[in-house]
Parts: C-alpha cells; structure tokens; sequence
C-alpha cells in the first residue's frame, strides 16, 4: 500500500510541476496581450484599414453600395496621408480584376503595420 502511494506521488509530481509552469506561462502573458490588444484598437491605422477592407467587400455587391460608401466615409476621418485619403475617394478599384490585383497590397501592408506594432 505505501509502495502505490509513493508511486502515485511521484506519477504527480511531474504534473503538478507542469501545471504550475503553464499556469505562469498564462499570468506573464497576459498583461502583455492584453497591453498589444489595446494599443491596437486604440490605433487610428487599424480603423482606417477596416474601414478600407470593409468599404472595397461591401462595393463587391451593388446591392452594398450604400454601406460600402459609408465605410468608406468613415474611414477618411481616419486616414492621415493623402494616398490613403485618395484609396477612399478617387483611387477605388472599379472591377474584380482591379480589385483582386489590389489584395494582396492591402494583405501585405496590413500584416507590415500588424508586425510593426506587435514588435515595437
């Protein structure tokens, strides 16, 4: 019987360690998460990119023309540069092909900026 408890001991030991360790893992994580979380939705880029984002896949439909100016409207009080203010106003992409060739720009300046914030 004492040979099964000492087993069971040591079979848990390892365990607990373990636990313990993720258990830190979370609690030093955390406030460093949540700091990146806020900083980045308190970011005038990154609403100005969903504003972006969400105006060129609400002008896919003719039926979301209306919400996609909105969006679009939404996002100039966020833009800061006049390239960004004219991918609102005067630069939209007018077909598929336009707008699938622009993408890829957009996917890639948005994970630069993302990978800017969360590294800085």
């Amino acid at each position: 019987m004492l040979r099964t408890a000492s087993a069971t001991i040591i079979c848990a030991v390892p365990r607990l360690l373990l636990i313990g360790l993720a258990m830190a893992a979370v609690l030093w994580a955390t406030p460093r998460l949540a700091s990146n979380a806020l900083s980045l939705a308190h970011d005038d880029q990154v609403h100005y990119g969903g504003h972006l984002v969400a105006g060129r896949i609400l002008s896919m439909c003719p039926c979301t023309a209306q919400l996609a100016e909105a969006q679009y409207v939404r996002g100039t009080y966020h833009a800061r540069t006049p390239t960004q203010l004219a991918l609102l106003t005067s630069q939209r992409p007018r077909s598929m092909r336009a707008r699938l060739a622009e993408a890829p720009v957009l996917a890639s300046s948005a994970l630069r900026h993302l990978g800017a914030r969360l590294t800085a």
